[in-house]
């Protein structure tokens, strides 16, 4: 049991240091006033209170149901009890799977629980996902136990181990039902398929039959406390939530494009987020190893763990509401979370097959290459249409799809951008955010995709207040081509955000000031909301994107501070441009400073671009500098303004 207390340890002190936990069960408090949360906690309450009204309900009541007595022992955060132990019994049972993939490797049970500690509790952002409240907490373990015992099933055909299959699944259902309907489909298929291929030891038909009926009872069994409490709730309608579900949906066209901008890395289409193979590159290894597993060994222990990972991952891929943004910023990242171990164990049985047989790289490195050697470029096709006083934008489509793209010069606060419920009309039909498009800010503008296919016709787009269009909507696609993944930081790796749209252009020996409508436009990737002073860079890099109108070096200057308190380390910062370094600073307080560096000729483009990257080595969160502070941002440099001059 020491691993999985170890976990437990270590999910509780994140949970600690995590500056927006909350300091009470009330709505608003820490990460109870976030979107998600802020159902869960409402939902708690009113269970607690043995009240079951539906305008206290959103998500399916099962999660917040198993967190009242954490709310009677008045916990701040009365699902951290049920979190952790959903941690621990995934750590145990993660264990016991693990001595089905390798039944000859030593201690197979505790290196499998040493590498799912270190998948899930490694990474600050999984820890993360672990500590804050999700449904996908509850759905780990179980969805672990249902592949578990589906194989325990396939060894050995006995009712009991059918029926705590369906059980498991019908209680990972009970919070995400796709994914609990997924799964049990997965397990019945390869059980299916193993005794389709099996020649020797069928069960007899009455076995089958029993174990038929007993996967239905596990699920009948299972399904039970959540229907329950959801009649109790909503009786015999449709939960707000499922219609809403149903609205967004799944589209198997997204597939391609979010494998590579969430996947891979959403640079150059999207400015801003990481893909998950980037930030964490055993996620590769493991699919690789899953893949290598399942064509050599044909075991079914390695065919319903490909299965399951791959379709679970296919399923979120193809989800209307998930974008490269929310991965880390919104953590999505908790859809995929259960997977993680398995990635990380499969890494090292492709690690046992390269040591064994190093011919294997021959095979091994290609494979790689083209799971991750794309990129999704966005290509214009011109500005169209019209706009009417920056409010208004119209133009005529033709039928649209999930790679077209409509571009808009704009300025306003990208957060307004991302979640607005901007009003888009074809004609007269409504399209709708979330379910049919999504707006996302990208340098000098913001990006409409089509979540699915839009008929063709007369549209027009009215963004929500702090929004203005700037100029001519322009229509384009996002391409997928092969090419290095946007991973790195110099050379043919730095992928610097393309966009559709021209750069600002800016007049010499002006001060631009952040907040202001050029300020906006040129401030593109990287960047905090609007401040009444400035920008915060968000995190490690900020982009500044502007033209100029000559072709010989230029000075830039500019004016910022730093996030500094006494006893911190100095604060390091650097510009960086098309070829390389320009110049770099180190402060040791937080002052407003002017600087001015030198921008070579070579750093600006041939139409008179410039792109300066600023570079922050040591960000900050106010959090965890000053006491009581609920402000959470990886806060770098703030610039009040800057300028150009002739060099």
């Amino acid at each position: 049991m020491l691993l999985p207390v170890l976990a437990a340890i270590i999910c509780l002190t994140g949970w600690w240091q995590d500056g927006h936990h909350p300091t009470a069960a009330v709505p608003g408090s820490g990460w109870w006033g976030d979107y998600d949360q802020s159902h869960y906690i409402h939902a708690a309450l009113s269970f607690a209170k043995g009240q079951f009204s539906a305008t206290e309900q959103w998500y399916l009541p099962l999660y917040p149901a198993l967190a009242v007595p954490g709310v009677w022992l008045h916990l701040p955060d009365p699902f951290l009890p049920l979190n952790l132990i959903c941690l621990m019994a995934s750590v145990w049972i993660f264990g016991t799977l693990t001595r089905l993939v390798l039944p000859k490797a030593p201690a197979a049970s505790t290196l499998g629980m040493l590498v799912f500690v270190a998948c899930e509790m490694g990474p600050p952002t999984i820890r993360q996902v672990w500590s804050t409240p999700w449904t996908s907490t509850l759905a780990v373990p179980f969805m672990l136990l249902a592949i578990l015992y589906c194989l325990y099933w396939i060894r050995s055909p006995k009712p009991l181990f059918a029926f705590v299959t369906g059980l498991s699944t019908a209680i990972v259902g009970g919070g995400r039902p796709v994914d609990g309907a997924l799964l049990l489909g997965v397990c019945g298929g390869v059980v299916l398929l193993h005794l389709i291929v099996q020649r020797s030891h069928r069960p007899s038909l009455m076995t089958c039959i029993l174990s038929v009926l007993s996967l239905g009872g596990g699920v009948i069994t299972g399904a039970l406390p959540t229907l329950i409490l959801y009649l109790a709730v909503w009786g015999p309608h449709l939960a707000p939530y499922i219609v809403s579900s149903q609205a967004v949906g799944f589209d198997a066209a997204l597939l391609p494009l979010h494998w590579v901008e969430i996947m891979i890395a959403p640079e150059p289409a999207l400015p801003t987020g990481y893909g998950i193979i980037q930030s964490l590159p055993f996620v590769l290894t493991g699919l690789t190893g899953l893949l290598f597993a399942s064509a050599s060994d044909r075991r079914p222990v390695d065919l319903l763990v490909l299965l399951s990972v791959s379709s679970s991952t296919a399923l979120y891929l193809a989800y209307r509401d998930l974008h490269a943004p929310g991965i880390w910023a919104f953590h999505n990242i908790h859809y995929f979370k259960w997977s993680l171990g398995f990635l990380g164990l499969y890494s090292l049985v492709l690690l046992r097959f390269v040591v064994y047989n190093p011919r294997f790289l021959l095979a091994v490195i290609p494979t790689m290459l083209v799971l991750v050697c794309w990129r999704a470029v966005p290509v214009s096709y011109g500005p169209r249409g019209q706009v009417d006083n920056g409010h208004t934008a119209s133009l005529t489509v033709p039928a649209l799809r999930t790679m077209d793209t409509i571009t808009l010069p704009a300025t306003g606060a990208p957060d307004q951008m991302y979640f607005g419920t901007h009003a888009l009309w074809i004609d007269s039909h409504q399209v709708l955010p979330i379910a049919d498009f999504k707006a996302f800010p990208i340098p000098g503008g913001m990006m409409i995709q089509p979540l699915r296919t839009w008929p063709a016709g007369s549209l027009s787009i009215t963004p929500v207040d702090g929004i203005t269009f700037t100029g001519r909507p322009e229509l384009g696609r996002i391409i997928l081509e092969p090419g290095i993944p946007c991973w790195g930081s110099l050379g043919p790796w730095k992928c610097a955000a393309q966009t559709m749209l021209p750069p600002v252009s800016l007049p010499a020996n002006e001060k631009i000031v952040l907040t202001s409508p050029l300020g906006q436009q040129a401030s593109t990737a990287g960047w905090l909301g609007i401040e009444p002073e400035g920008r915060w860079v968000d995190d490690h890099q900020g982009t500044l994107r502007f033209r100029v109108p000559v072709h010989s070096g230029i000075i830039f200057a500019l004016d910022a501070n730093a996030l500094w308190n006494t006893g911190m380390r100095p604060m390091r910062f650097s510009i960086t441009g098309r070829r390389g370094n320009i110049c770099s600073w180190t402060w040791k307080d937080g002052e407003l400073h002017h600087l001015e560096c030198t921008i070579p000729a070579d750093d600006i483009a041939a139409d008179g671009s410039v792109t300066l990257n600023f570079n922050v080595s040591t960000p900050h969160a106010p959090s965890s500098i000053f006491p009581g502070s609920q402000d959470t941002r990886e806060l770098g440099l703030f610039v009040h303004d800057f300028e150009w001059k002739a060099g």
